[in-house]
């Protein structure tokens, strides 16, 4: 049985694929090419066919999700849980971080269009990180009406997609940030930027393992802050620029061409 918002979001998915093809016709595409997808002969206009069919992708793949998830209906996330009731479903709760990493994303992506390519990618993957954690959130706030229950649920859903992803993300973030900080700064200063985020880091993990309980969110807040923090000093040093770098030029050995030339003349003579 196909859900509300699956016949929604199927129906502005089949309007964007009649306009796109409508709109292939009109620019110039042949017979059967806009239907085709362009497997068939052309689709006019490339730049507006392309943009009307990925938008009808995407409204496609929403309506699919929608299905999966079965519109966050609980006795369906009682069915995935394997409990025999759940409580009954209500409206969003709480307050969510997503909103402010979203302004975030943007102004990376923004900033590297005038900045630096690297920039602008790490832009992007924060956009799309933040909309599919702001998306489960949201369908996990509404799943239930327990907050725990609806927690549990969505750490089981994103739970294996979320701490390897952001393991490789948060690493490469890291890495590229840094790179910029170390290649802006001299020589000395390099070695001195790397030891002392060196310690920052080993201190707090330690300090997180060997301490007291912190709380989750006192936690999150500290690795946003961080993670602001190193982003914001990699933007920095990418506009700065790199320091020059002098090639380094090997030493040869001493020239005895003089007296290579003595002994010569003197054995001639």
């Amino acid at each position: 049985m196909l859900t509300n918002s699956f016949k929604v979001w199927g129906g502005y998915a089949i309007v964007a694929y009649v306009a796109a093809v409508i709109y292939g016709y009109s620019s110039g595409g042949d017979i059967v090419g806009p239907i085709a997808l362009g497997y068939k002969g052309g689709v006019g206009d490339h730049v507006g066919y392309t943009i009307l069919i990925g938008l009808s992708m995407c409204c496609m793949v929403i309506a699919l999700m929608f299905t999966a998830f079965r519109d966050a209906d609980p006795e369906m996330a009682a069915s995935y849980m394997g409990s025999s009731s759940i409580p009954a479903s209500q409206p969003p709760v709480g307050a969510s971080m997503w909103p402010i990493a979203m302004a975030l994303g943007l102004g990376t992506v923004i900033l590297g269009l005038a900045v630096h390519p690297a920039v602008f990618a790490v832009g992007i993957a924060v956009l799309g990180i933040v909309a599919l954690e702001w998306a489960m959130e949201a369908w996990a706030d509404r799943a239930t009406g327990d907050p725990v229950a609806n927690r549990e649920l969505r750490d089981r859903i994103m739970g294996p997609i979320e701490l390897p992803l952001m393991a490789a993300i948060g690493v490469a973030v890291l890495a590229l940030s840094m790179s910029r900080v170390l290649l802006a700064v001299s020589v000395a200063g390099s070695v001195i930027v790397a030891s002392v985020v060196s310690v920052i880091i080993f201190g707090t993990a330690t300090f997180m393992a060997i301490g007291p309980e912190l709380n989750r969110k006192i936690v999150n807040s500290l690795l946003a802050f961080g993670l602001i923090a190193v982003v914001g000093a990699g933007i920095v040093s990418a506009v700065i620029g790199e320091r020059d770098i002098e090639p380094h030029h090997e030493e040869h050995g001493e020239d005895h061409s003089d007296e290579e030339s003595l002994i010569i003349v003197e054995f001639g003579s």
